[in-house]
């Protein structure tokens, strides 16, 4: 049986990585400072208090030591699980209580628009006008 493909852009939505650490238990060791959480990193279990960096407004971390690794949520369950984008997919899929086949939201193809004959633009307009 064939995958059906995920938005990851509606799956980032569900399950920021706020969302995704705290599930899997890695939250704990994480400092609020302004509005990014700080700690150490959950990649290479690193002990630096402030090597993993995560910009909650903006949903991405970013580790600055060891792995120096950095992106969204789908880049970090790929190095916390050591997984591809499939399956790292499948498992967001999951945290957002969705099962991949039901996750019509997430996988479902947008509806062909209607289409319409081209028509190019005729008109013209006056760039130097005083109004």
């Amino acid at each position: 049986m064939r995958d059906l493909a995920l938005d990851f852009r509606l799956l980032k939505q569900a399950v920021p990585i706020v969302r995704f650490l705290r599930i899997r238990g890695l939250a704990g060791r994480l400092r609020q400072r302004g509005s990014h959480l700080v700690g150490p990193c959950p990649v290479h279990h690193g002990d630096n208090p402030t090597a993993f960096v995560v910009d909650v407004g903006k949903n991405v971390w970013h580790c600055f030591t060891a792995c120096g690794g950095g992106g969204d949520v789908v880049d970090l369950v790929r190095k916390v699980d050591g997984v591809g984008y499939a399956e790292a997919a499948r498992r967001l899929a999951a945290i957002a209580a969705l099962s991949a086949p039901a996750a019509t939201a997430l996988t479902a193809p947008l509806p062909d628009r209607p289409r319409q004959p081209f028509r190019p633009f005729t008109r013209s307009l006056a760039l130097d006008a005083d109004v």
